[in-house]
Order: C-alpha cells, then structure tokens, then sequence
C-alpha cells in the first residue's frame, strides 16, 4: 500500500484489514521505525521492528521495552514465520 490509500500506518493497516479480512491480532506488522510501532500497537496487530532499517541500538532497546519483537536479517524468517516461543 502507499500514499494514495493514506498517509499514515494506521490506514494502510485499516485498508488491508478490510481487503484480507483478518482480525487486527492477525497482523504482523514489521517497520524499521519505533514510532510507527507505538503508532498502531492499540489496534492489536504484532509489532516488529526490523533491525536492518533506519534504528539504531536505542530504538532497538526501546522497541524491547514496549514489548515489540526486534528482528534482524539473520533471524527475521524463523521468528516471523516459525513457531513462536
């Protein structure tokens, strides 16, 4: 999705939703960015901070101390689509 459908995580979120017909806690959403997380996290949608993005080690530590799974290129496959712990 991009800006055409809104400019905000929030809608691009609320129009798959709507195209999937998925319940929010469906949803993996994966960001290089903390904001954008704490931005859709009330919805209810699994939050992922993509380690290889544009963050650094306190956006990192932030992520991990809202309760956001922080993933890097070396484990992203396993941890979003392997078993969860």
């Amino acid at each position: 999705l991009d800006k055409e459908t809104g400019v905000s995580k929030r809608a691009h979120l609320a129009a798959l939703r709507e195209r999937v017909a998925v319940d929010w806690c469906e949803i993996t959403f994966v960001d290089d960015k903390l904001n954008h997380l704490e931005s859709v996290a009330d919805l209810g949608v699994r939050c992922v901070l993509a380690a290889w993005g544009y963050n650094g080690v306190r956006e990192q530590q932030g992520a991990r101390a809202r309760g956001f799974e922080v993933c890097d290129l070396a484990d992203v496959e396993s941890r979003l689509f392997g078993a969860r712990a």
